[in-house]
């Protein structure tokens, strides 16, 4: 969120919280123009946060007055409580206990979207110590063994009803590809 309010040259108003003084008696173009400005970025700032909260969190800042003092309620409200860290450390490890290997899937795509899983919250403060009742995912995935069977040769393959399967759809999928035609023995 900061960073989008940054891209569009509103982060200042959220971090400085600034007072627009009124309009001098006589003012030029330039003080209408600036006035005006102040006005509308601290607008924006204001909407871009409501727009991105869910609607109980925004019937609860709907009345705070500026953009610094929503952006102070919501960090205080959200970003440090353990309540929070906890509930995302108990579901990211209960999505990935949870995690079992698709029949269309290869090792690596499965590999790939368990190390995923386990990367989702890298860039958040989540703390080392474990929350009570809980197992680190690394012990987890460090028991998560992988074995690859395969059959010894094309007799094997064709008595197996899975490997067999996996051959018709590889066959399926040249054929519908083009990659080769069926000719006749010559």
């Amino acid at each position: 969120m900061e960073a989008y309010m940054d891209a569009c040259d509103l982060w200042e108003v959220v971090e400085e919280d600034y007072e627009i003084p009124p309009l001098p008696g006589n003012p030029t173009l330039a003080h209408i123009k600036n006035h005006k400005e102040k006005k509308t970025m601290k607008s924006k700032a204001k909407a871009s946060i409501y727009a991105t909260v869910s609607p109980t969190i925004f019937f609860r800042i709907i009345t705070l007055g500026s953009a610094k003092a929503i952006w102070d309620f919501l960090k205080e409200e959200y970003q440090g409580d353990e309540r929070i860290r906890g509930m995302k450390v108990l579901n990211l490890v209960r999505e990935f206990e949870i995690q079992r290997m698709k029949d269309f899937e290869t090792i690596k795509e499965y590999s790939d979207r368990l190390i995923s899983l386990a990367n989702k919250n890298a860039n958040e403060d989540i703390d080392d110590q474990p929350v009570r009742g809980t197992r680190l995912l690394s012990e987890i995935y460090r028991r998560c063994n992988v074995a690859i069977l395969e059959p010894a040769g094309f007799g094997e393959a064709i008595s197996n009803p899975k490997w067999q399967a996996t051959l018709e759809e590889e066959l399926a999928m040249i054929q519908k590809n083009k990659t080769w035609q069926l000719m006749d023995n010559p």
